[in-house]
């Protein structure tokens, strides 16, 4: 089923008779698919096998996503040409202000810890090995997700 001409986009002023009307038009629908798909025909107490199928579509996803985003982290945190490495910025901040915080009191600005100057350098070794682990496993996968999966980090809007 499509939208109508008229129908869908950000529709502040649309009317509760109309989100009624447009729910039972697809979404009263869609859920019977999905329950159709996922519930129905499987054995009693048992999830359907779709289930699965979805779960390692997820999967796969997420880690073609993960892939393109954990490539290049090591050169981007030891060899950066523009900046210190990020090893030598975490024992520097355990002595000076990382941040340029507002005053002394601004968390923003604080030096670490010992602990977490150690919590960082841990996180940092695991992320580094992570990009070995997925740099080391080449072999060609049988699913390929389409379209291929994006893995954006963004700041809360």
């Amino acid at each position: 089923m499509f939208l109508e001409a008229g129908e869908g986009a950000l529709d502040l002023k649309l009317s509760a008779k109309n989100i009624m009307l447009l729910a039972s038009k697809f979404g009263q629908p869609a859920g019977r698919a999905l329950i159709e798909k996922f519930i129905s025909g499987a054995p009693a107490g048992r999830p359907s096998g779709f289930w699965d199928e979805h779960r390692w579509v997820r999967f796969n996803t997420w880690l073609t996503g993960l892939r393109e985003r954990i490539e290049g982290i090591t050169a981007a945190t030891e060899r950066a040409g523009f900046g210190k490495p990020l090893k030598q910025q975490i024992a520097e901040a355990m002595e000076k202000r990382p941040l340029a915080g507002n005053d002394a009191d601004d968390p923003a600005g604080a030096k670490l810890t010992p602990a977490q100057a150690d919590d960082l350098r841990i996180l940092l070794a695991a992320l580094q090995d992570l990009e070995l682990k997925f740099s080391q496993a080449q072999l060609p996968q049988p699913y390929k997700p389409v379209p291929t999966p994006s893995l954006r980090i963004r700041a809360p809007l």
